[in-house]
């Protein structure tokens, strides 16, 4: 079983020790604020973004770009449509701007099919934010947010750290580039309690064998390590994505961070509680938590 790195962390050392008036600048302590809602099964996205300070050009995630349909930006003086190239919109503001698109994520998922940037797992769609929220090319320090508002049957998850209003979640701009897992669909979610922290656990529709108890079971015994390990959990709080596949057991494990941090891991319709006992790959995904990157000839550690 291969197992990919988390990204971005920087912890190790902390857990060791719609109109045409004139376009309104975010709250201060939001350089960059979404607004975004969310279709039926989260198929297509309309992205509602407020960004300060002047910028030529938004980007997406490297292949995304084609999936963003009519762009609009509203400088000041309303909304006149922004050219996309390749992955970039084009805005040209010298000043705060309002910037509106919607986002074909079903279609993404279908055609990239990539775990990284977007791909579907069954009637669950899973992207991180940077492969749909555009963010200026040129980053500038401070925080971003964004609230999601998803229809009835379709909810949404995300490893990066919620805000304080309920659909809402924000980190410093730094870290969209390269955000934590997310997903829309009809998940089953619960919570468990870490030393330290807590981690939400959201399960895709799918078979399994092991039930939603065994789950959490699972997930509270890794936790639970990597706390002892480490001397508390890693972060205040992760999300670990729970992907049901046509395989014999438990399978890899891949964990983002930058902002928050998420976990996918799969789990095989003939894993049994015996096989979630016996499971290392969870406990070694949860390790990188608190592993940042590092150079080159360290990765070894990151492996």
């Amino acid at each position: 079983m291969r197992s990919f790195h988390a990204r971005g962390f920087g912890l190790l050392a902390v857990v060791l020790s719609a109109g045409a008036t004139a376009a309104p600048a975010p709250r201060e302590d939001a350089l960059w604020s979404y607004e975004v809602t969310a279709g039926p099964g989260g198929r297509e996205l309309t992205v509602e973004a407020q960004i300060s300070g002047g910028t030529d050009e938004l980007t997406v995630d490297e292949g995304l770009g084609a999936f963003i349909q009519q762009p609009q930006v509203d400088r000041g003086s309303g909304w006149v449509t922004a050219e996309r190239r390749a992955d970039r919109l084009v805005v040209g503001a010298s000043g705060p701007c309002r910037v509106r698109y919607r986002f074909l994520l079903g279609q993404a998922a279908a055609e990239v099919h990539d775990r990284n940037r977007a791909f579907a797992q069954g009637a669950a769609l899973l992207a991180p934010p940077s492969s749909w929220l555009a963010r200026p090319v040129t980053d500038t320090p401070g925080r971003y947010r964004f609230h999601v508002a998803t229809p009835p049957g379709t909810s949404f998850v995300s490893g990066v750290y919620p805000g304080s209003a309920p659909g809402t979640y924000e980190a410093d701009t730094a870290d969209l580039a390269e955000s934590p897992y997310s997903g829309f669909g009809p998940f089953e979610e619960s919570r468990v309690e870490a030393a330290g922290g807590v981690v939400d656990v959201a399960v895709a529709p799918g078979e399994l064998t092991v039930t939603r108890a065994d789950i959490g079971r699972w997930v509270q015994r890794a936790a639970d390590a990597v706390g002892a390990y480490y001397g508390r959990f890693p972060l205040r709080r992760a999300l670990v994505l729970v992907l049901p596949s046509n395989r014999g057991r438990v399978g890899f494990g891949t964990t983002l961070g930058n902002g928050g941090g998420a976990i996918m891991i799969w789990v095989g319709r003939g894993a049994g509680e015996t096989e979630l006992r016996t499971d290392w790959v969870l406990a070694h995904e949860m390790v990188h938590l608190g592993i940042p990157n590092l150079p080159r000839p360290h990765r070894w550690l990151e492996s």
